[in-house]
């Protein structure tokens, strides 16, 4: 029952418990992804500190069942702020039950109240579900295809 699920945006003292949602949450999604499950606690509440930095669990029985983080940076074509929602899990368990449609609502909720005008994610176009959340929370689909790249330091 989604009543059961509280949504709550966490402050750098909930940094231990964000190290412990990212083991269950991510640990369960990508079980090879062992540096993103061993964040240290100091880098999650840093994090946690800094303004820009939106992060919201979802619990249910005080066990962590999803989060969303986002990032919000200037516009530089306009006088104002934009959110990119970087990152979006929910358990297994919890799917199918508006676990991932409170935790967006709960964030854009914020940023507007914060100022900012525009936020935008992006998915696989695989990923049925998450372009499903999506849309049902407001969001446009802009284009039909989502390309990524990474960077890392050279040495």
């Amino acid at each position: 029952m989604v009543d059961s699920i509280e949504v709550r945006r966490l402050a750098p003292s909930d940094a231990a418990e964000l190290a412990t949602a990212l083991k269950v949450l991510v640990g369960a999604a990508e079980p090879e992804s062992e540096v993103r499950t061993a964040t240290p606690v100091a880098h999650l509440a840093v994090s946690l500190e800094t303004p820009s930095c939106y992060v919201f669990l979802a619990s249910e029985a005080e066990a962590p069942v999803g989060y969303v983080s986002a990032y919000r940076f200037p516009r530089l074509d306009h006088a104002s702020d934009q959110v990119y929602v970087f990152d979006i899990e929910v358990a297994p368990m919890a799917r199918r039950r508006g676990v991932g449609r409170r935790l967006l609502t709960a964030l854009l909720t914020t940023c507007w109240a914060d100022g900012v005008t525009w936020a935008w994610a992006g998915t696989a176009r695989a990923n049925v579900a998450a372009r499903g959340l999506f849309a049902v929370v407001g969001g446009e689909q802009t284009n039909e295809t989502y390309v990524e790249f990474e960077f890392a330091p050279t040495e």
